[in-house]
């Protein structure tokens, strides 16, 4: 006899196969599961537990993700989001050595031992869907306004002087 392979699902997969279901109630599961090429109790465990699927799937910033394996630390992991989130929006940039010294300095109030690592810190933007990218000085700068403005008395009137078929991407006209 052959060995079960364990099969992980994704969030958007168990989703799917939500959606699928509920599309289609006169069916009946086993036909559902074996369509879906799933087995039948993987199937009845994600119909069983739909409402919290459902959840995760609309809170999720990582729809591909397999196992829903929170944090150990959840306050650190809330407030180091709070404080990313706060020093971002003064348009400081943050790279990943700030924020694990950060998580260190939250974490000493709780644990002694714990360190942040970099699997720490990737599992963590992972989870909150961070990237990291430049933050440009120029944007806060800039009054919304004037810009406002521009595009609606110079752009889009210089704009409608034009044929659609005379405007053009540069990358278009090579060869």
């Amino acid at each position: 006899m052959a060995e079960k392979v364990r099969q992980s699902l994704s969030l958007k997969r168990k989703f799917e196969i939500i959606d699928y279901v509920e599309k289609n109630p006169c069916k009946q599961r086993k036909t559902i599961a074996t369509e879906l090429s799933v087995p039948a109790s993987t199937l009845s465990k994600i119909i069983k537990d739909k409402q919290k699927y459902l959840q995760q799937y609309e809170t999720s910033k990582n729809p591909d993700m397999k196992r829903n394996r929170g944090p150990k630390l959840e306050s650190v992991d809330t407030e180091l989001l709070n404080w990313f989130a706060a020093t971002r929006s003064q348009n400081i940039p943050v790279d990943g050595e700030m924020l694990k010294t950060k998580a260190e300095e939250l974490a000493a109030c709780s644990l002694s031992d714990w360190k942040c690592s970099d699997g720490w810190l990737h599992r963590w933007k992972k989870r909150h869907g961070i990237s990291f990218k430049a933050v440009s000085g120029e944007r806060a700068c800039v009054d919304e306004e004037v810009t406002d403005a521009w595009v609606q008395n110079v752009l889009l009137p210089t704009l409608r002087k034009y044929e659609a078929q005379d405007v053009y991407n540069v990358d278009e006209t090579t060869e």
